[in-house]
């Protein structure tokens, strides 16, 4: 029963245990005494950490594995789940009628022996900003004990988001999420209308990814073409502390075997085929930039993964032959299997052009404000996959295993651009921050431990 619930949650990260968090002595009393002055959090969680919803017939896409939900088994189902492709469109313009109303709190089981379950996901997250009385109404109204905030503040917000679309076309509604926050502030405290109102921006996993983009580029998103402008830095004008928890700001090779395999997690839940993960662009976004060498071929030379022809000649993911039944369920219009192939290479290509302009706007030279706080969050006591080999025949291997969460590398979440040279090499960051915290837990289950919350809790409670 246990690896079955493992299996589950394979992709957001472990099974994390439910723990206590014993630091309302610690905290409380500050909490309370800060209730309606301190800086308010928007929580952004990763990947696959939002619910999907489908407009309009109320249905579940993601978030629960139960009667009336979508499956992706199902050809229909299948085409509600992934994003359109389109020959010539811009991937800005595939949109369809999916919603993400809120963070997943948990995942609901209702098949077969594990009816009525509920796996936590981000719950122990929201846990841990309970313990500091921070409380978010949209997620645990007063009369539920999902989260036992012990106060009725408005200072958590979530920030959920469609987790399958190009991660800078987020960045429009996390704005539009953090002027309503500043609104509600000012409203309730009776500030002027142009007060300034900070907020801390608390990001998990790909979750910081779109916390950076924010932070430099606002609310614009990754033009269809070319490279990113320049940072204007325009998102950080309001943001105290940018708290970043397990980012793969260097990507992670964990999701190549998504990409070219998907996401099987039979034999009692569904089978979400490389055909459908394939039409996410987010996904390509999570790999490593092609200069970082964290894919090689079986005599140690880097491969081009952001070069469709790489996919091609491999026959991986949306290129591979094998899945062109499952790419007949995404475009039944498309009667003939030239047509559907040169659809899903047509898709392919987009996303990989795009998570290549993506990473390097991200690393592009440039400083950040002077006000902005930067802390991270990562894992360093698990040995996981850092480089992978492509060997003769064409299948994928570990070549080598570096420190980190299980699913991000302690070099990636640092974004040291000097992995790919001698390891004895003097470490190249991208990335600046102010305090680094190294935890010794999973990728998802750091969250919900005391050593976490302990010092997550001093950041923006009693730093300042």
């Amino acid at each position: 029963m246990r690896l079955l619930l493992c299996a589950a949650l394979l992709a957001l990260g472990s099974c994390a245990e439910r723990r206590a968090i014993p630091l309302e002595e610690m905290y409380g009393a500050r909490a309370r005494a800060t209730a309606t002055s301190r800086t308010p959090v928007v929580v952004v969680p990763g990947i696959l950490g939002s619910k999907l919803v489908e407009r309009g017939s109320g249905r579940m896409v993601w978030g629960a594995f139960q009667f009336g939900a979508v499956d992706a088994d199902i050809p229909e189902d299948a085409r509600v789940f992934a994003l359109p492709m389109r020959i010539g469109a811009p991937l800005a313009e595939l949109t369809d009628d999916i919603d993400a109303p809120d963070a997943l709190d948990t995942v609901k089981l209702d098949i077969g022996l594990l009816r009525g379950l509920e796996l936590g996901a981000y719950v122990d997250l929201l846990q841990a900003l309970a313990a500091g009385r921070y409380r978010d109404s949209a997620l645990a109204p007063p009369d539920e004990n999902a989260v036992r905030y012990g106060g009725l503040h408005y200072t958590c917000w979530q920030n959920p988001y469609d987790w399958r679309r190009e991660i800078s076309e987020n960045a429009a509604a996390l704005d539009a999420r953090i002027k309503e926050l500043q609104r509600t502030v000012r409203a309730q405290q009776g500030l002027a209308a142009d007060a300034e109102v900070q907020v801390d921006l608390l990001c998990h996993s790909m979750g910081g990814l779109l916390g950076q983009w924010y932070l430099r580029y606002g609310a614009a998103r990754l033009p269809d073409a070319g490279p990113a402008p320049e940072p204007t830095w325009e998102g950080a004008r309001s943001i105290r502390n940018f708290i970043m928890v397990g980012t793969p700001s260097g990507g992670s090779t964990n999701v190549l075997p998504r990409l070219r395999d998907g996401l099987d997690l039979n034999p009692v839940f569904p089978n979400f085929r490389a055909a459908l993960v394939g039409t996410f662009p987010a996904m390509y976004q999570l790999m490593p930039p092609d200069d970082l060498a964290r894919v090689v071929d079986h005599e140690g030379r880097p491969l081009a993964m952001h070069d469709p022809a790489t996919w091609e000649r491999l026959q991986w993911g949306l290129a591979d032959p094998a899945q062109d039944p499952f790419i007949a369920w995404l475009v039944p219009d498309a009667k003939e299997a030239a047509a559907r192939r040169a659809i899903a290479r047509d898709h392919l290509a987009k996303c990989l052009d795009a998570a290549a302009r993506f990473h390097e706007a991200l690393r592009r030279p440039s400083q950040p404000p002077a006000h902005l706080r930067r802390v991270l969050f990562a894992g360093d006591a698990i040995l996981m996959p850092a480089v992978r080999e492509v060997g003769r025949d064409g299948r994928l291997r570990v070549k080598s295993l570096a420190p980190g969460d299980g699913e991000v590398t302690r070099a990636s979440a640092l974004g040291d651009a000097a992995v790919a040279k001698d390891p004895a090499a003097p470490a190249e960051y991208w990335l600046d921050f102010d305090k680094v915290v190294f935890l010794p837990y999973e990728h998802l289950e750091m969250v919900g431990q005391p050593l976490f919350v302990d010092n997550l809790l001093y950041e923006l409670l009693e730093r300042e």
